[in-house]
């Protein structure tokens, strides 16, 4: 602009303008630019954001699963536990029967006891008699010879 008649007011007026005008343009493009930039950035954003709460659901589902199964598995515990504690005898049947054995081995030992004494005394019999027999068959052997 400025060629070879040199700078004027006019000249000096244009030159600014052109600059003023040349800087407006980098503005606007950097501005575009920039807008580019921050729509890019918000669109990965919101897909990054999209991503992360379908992997947080599939979590989500993936542990309600899990903790579902788990309850299955304790519920089933419990279902046989509470079949096996079925099948044993309670404190009060148990107490029922030893007392029952207790008495029963009670009587028992009594017959036996009963049973023993008198075989005892058979014996004690026996003996006496053959005590007594064996001098009395052996003064009756002396005589009788």
């Amino acid at each position: 602009m400025a060629g070879k008649k040199g700078w004027t007011l006019w000249t000096l007026k244009e030159f600014l303008e052109d600059k003023i005008v040349q800087g407006e343009a980098r503005t606007a493009e950097r501005f575009a630019l920039s807008k580019l930039a921050v729509d890019a950035a918000l669109a990965a954003a919101e897909k990054a954001i999209t991503a992360a709460m379908a992997a947080a659901e599939k979590a989500v589902t993936k542990a309600e699963v899990a903790a579902e199964k788990r309850f299955d598995s304790v519920n089933e515990f419990r279902n046989a536990m509470k079949d096996q504690q079925s099948t044993f005898a309670d404190k009060a049947q148990t107490d029922f029967r030893l007392a029952a054995l207790e008495k029963r081995d009670e009587v028992s030992g009594g017959r036996s006891t009963g049973r023993n004494d008198v075989l005892g005394w058979i014996v004690a019999a026996v003996l006496f008699v053959a005590a007594v027999a064996s001098p009395v068959l052996t003064i009756m052997a002396m005589r009788g010879h």
